[in-house]
């Protein structure tokens, strides 16, 4: 190479005659080292000169300066196949990075355009410069080597720069999920732990616990649904929710809650007009299990000593008013089941009510006892008036003449027994009446009832047949007997004039 050969300092390619830039790299132009001059423009016989060197200079050095040609676009010049092949084969090495395949969520980015910057080796001055082209040499077509590698780093550099921000963006987002979860975690878990009494396990919900309380836990369960940690804590929830639904059950059952934590409050007392349908837990599993079946027990037995007091008052009081005869013995059993209710309150409005049932009974004693009084002041009277007849009539007399009063040869009234009964004697044959008359006057006095007793003929005295009558039956002078003490002595009776003594007072 001579020392006027100019030479591309990019590619190396040797200018020939009438050249002004490299056909190869169509980036570089010679110019003067020291008038900054081009060396080797051509001025070409068809075309004017492009400037004229008025003043004299020394020979140019045999190697000339070069600097970058102004480009208007770098995608207007076609790039050769070996080019395009290069390139192909630079961004599939590219597309190959793992952090391309970790990211393939982020969208294709838009091809970016470089432009090249121009270069200068040396700070000249440029000068104002007409460029003289060989017209039998056009222009090369052919896109640099070194532009297209540029422009396919500075493309490769961008998507690095985005994928690596969507890598770093994403791991980001995924540690803000992780937070976020974890945080709802740890809400849900205390929500679920403030539904329980503390230090008592996952047993007995706290005192006090409300319907709200139960939907603001779920909530935040729900908050995790689609997660890992939703499963379990959704389990956790259902079996509060369990719990809660029975706790709820019982304690409405009660006029006040029954079971308060993990206490059965003992003067919780069962609603009265409340159907209990409650089936006990079986088997118990936990504390809360045996306590609400205790409070079940305790609920049914309440209720079941509420039902039978109502059925015996029923026959004592009914339409709110108290029955016309209300049975002394009936009023003992209500009030011995009365005791048996827990509730003090219920307890003291049955009371009032038993309480006019025995007023009723009180004043019907009393009439009873002031009709028994009179009755026996009437039987006295007409006994006399009776025994006064008989006596002027002979009748009841002794041979004599003089009256007479049956002996009991000393001992009770009903004791007295001939040895020998001849029932064909007459003095066995009633007056007309007298019997009947008999009768029903020891029914009205209560001695006996209606088909309740007996006649037995037991001595004759003067010719006075006298008859024991014997209760076989309960009845007012006998109300508690047994059956095994029937029959009992009532009085003794004279068939002629109904005239009857016995052991009592009366």
């Amino acid at each position: 190479m001579t020392s006027n050969e100019k030479k591309c300092p990019n590619c190396g390619h040797i200018f020939k005659p009438g050249e002004t830039y490299c056909p190869n790299c169509d980036l570089f132009v010679p110019f003067d080292e020291q008038k900054n001059l081009s060396n080797d423009t051509i001025t070409n016989s068809n075309e004017p000169a492009s400037y004229k060197n008025d003043t004299p200079s020394e020979p140019s050095p045999s190697i000339p300066t070069f600097k970058h040609r102004n480009r208007t676009s770098v995608e207007e010049t076609p790039a050769t196949e070996e080019e395009i092949v290069e390139k192909q084969s630079e961004m599939e090495e590219a597309t190959e990075k793992p952090i391309i395949e970790e990211h393939s969520e982020i969208e294709t980015i838009s091809p970016v355009e470089v432009e090249t910057f121009e270069e200068i080796d040396e700070p000249v001055e440029e000068q104002p410069q007409t460029r003289v082209t060989d017209s039998s040499t056009p222009p090369s077509n052919e896109s640099p080597k070194k532009n297209n590698k540029s422009k396919i780093l500075v493309g490769i550099i961008v998507l690095l720069i985005v994928f690596g921000g969507g890598y770093v963006y994403n791991s980001q987002k995924k540690q803000n999920e992780l937070e976020t979860t974890l945080k709802l975690t740890t809400s849900a878990e205390d929500a679920i732990q403030n539904l329980y009494m503390k230090n008592q396990g996952e047993v007995f919900l706290k005192k006090g616990i409300s319907q709200s309380d139960i939907t603001s836990a779920e909530d935040k369960v729900k908050e995790l649904k689609g997660t890992e940690q939703y499963d379990k804590l959704n389990e956790r929830m259902q079996q509060v929710v369990k719990t809660f639904t029975r706790l709820t059950a019982i304690n409405e059952a009660f006029k006040k809650p029954v079971i308060e934590g993990n206490q059965l409050i003992n003067d919780a007392y069962v609603k009265d007009d409340t159907k209990l349908t409650l089936e006990a837990i079986d088997p118990e599993e936990n504390g809360f299990d045996k306590l609400y079946n205790e409070a079940i027990k305790d609920a049914t037995e309440q209720k079941a000593a509420i039902k039978t007091f109502k059925t015996t008052l029923e026959k004592l009081y009914r339409d709110d008013k108290v029955v016309s005869e209300p049975s002394k013995q009936v009023y003992n059993d209500a009030v011995k089941q009365l005791a048996d209710i827990k509730d003090p309150e219920l307890k003291a409005e049955f009371q009032k009510i038993l309480d006019d049932v025995s007023k009723v009974i009180d004043e019907q004693e009393k009439k009873a006892e002031a009709a028994r009084k009179e009755e026996e002041e009437k039987q006295a009277a007409a006994e006399k008036n009776t025994q006064q007849s008989q006596n002027n009539n002979n009748t009841n007399t002794a041979q004599n003449g003089s009256s007479f009063t049956p002996s009991t040869n000393g001992g009770r009234w009903g004791t007295r027994q001939d040895a020998t009964i001849d029932l064909s004697d007459p003095a066995w044959a009633w007056n007309p009446g007298v019997q009947e008359k008999v009768i029903s006057e020891v029914i009205k006095r209560g001695y006996v009832v209606d088909g309740g007793y007996t006649l037995v003929p037991k001595f004759i005295e003067n010719g006075v047949g006298f008859y024991d009558l014997y209760a076989t039956k309960n009845s007012k002078l006998f109300p508690n007997s047994k059956p095994e003490e029937f029959p009992i002595y009532v009085v003794t009776i004279n068939d002629k004039t109904g005239w009857f003594k016995g052991n009592g007072p009366n």
